[in-house]
């Protein structure tokens, strides 16, 4: 065995002490968020990213109150990171934007005189629907996010729906814009499937995720995207049609909810 020259040795040295000072003093690589890591949300730890968005089905009954069927719904789907049981709409109001903004606001400050700021969320929709649209939709919804964001909310719920055939680019998206200026937990619903949701809690265009008629007709969704299950399909004629039918009897991928009572 011969011994290697001092010069050649001091130079390995070297050259080992450097790869390792670099190695230790390299930046960890962030994982990237999935659909499946918690978050907070206000004084709320959520155990995921799957939220379920607010539905009424019409199985409240005559006397307009929640109900043993309504308990029974809920609780199937209980593996949801968070459930938003109803939600009040707010109508809107002409003029400039600060006047459209001004119900919106004063029911928000009105909300606060009874809940913590933590337990209060807002849900809007920019693209509107059918019969109510706003023509200067970025506008008027970035200044909305950012007025709100002076109230530190739970969480900011918002559906702007994105189809393959949107060809809207992220950065014009209304979401991105409020996105932005917004501090509150971010919650994006419009046709989302767990691909788009993992790419856009990935990509941090947002916290959370929102399901409503995936929710509806997979009571276990978080289970099904977890293990890339399929999906049950929802049947439209039965949304209000009342009863447990189209509502508590959708099938678990692993047999009946135990709680699940025959139809």
């Amino acid at each position: 065995m011969h011994p290697l020259p001092r010069r050649t040795f001091t130079s390995s040295l070297l050259t080992t002490l450097f790869a390792l000072a670099v190695r230790r003093a390299a930046p960890a690589e962030k994982s990237r968020v999935t659909l499946f890591d918690p978050v907070t949300v206000g004084d709320l730890q959520l155990p995921n990213r799957i939220v379920m968005a607010p539905l009424t089905r019409g199985r409240a009954g005559g006397e307009r109150a929640a109900n043993a069927l309504m308990a029974e719904y809920y609780a199937q789907r209980a593996s949801a990171g968070l459930i938003i049981t109803e939600a009040t709409a707010i109508s809107p109001q002409g003029g400039s934007v600060e006047n459209r903004l001004r119900l919106l606001l004063e029911t928000t400050e009105a909300v606060l005189k009874v809940w913590p700021a933590g337990r209060v969320g807002v849900r809007l929709s920019p693209t509107g629907s059918d019969d109510i649209r706003d023509t200067h939709a970025a506008a008027t919804f970035t200044h909305a996010a950012k007025a709100l964001d002076n109230y530190r909310l739970g969480y900011l719920h918002l559906i702007e729906y994105i189809t393959d055939d949107s060809r809207i680019a992220p950065a014009k998206r209304i979401a991105t814009r409020m996105r932005a200026v917004s501090r509150s937990p971010f919650i994006l619903n419009g046709d989302y499937d767990a691909q788009t949701g993992t790419a856009a809690v990935g990509s941090e265009a947002a916290d959370m995720i929102s399901y409503g008629r995936l929710f509806l007709a997979n009571p276990d969704l978080v289970e099904r995207f977890r293990l890339d299950a399929a999906l049950n399909e929802p049947d439209p004629s039965t949304f209000y049609s009342g009863g447990s039918r189209g509502y508590t009897d959708y099938p678990f991928l692993h047999g009946p909810h135990p709680k699940a009572k025959p139809s």
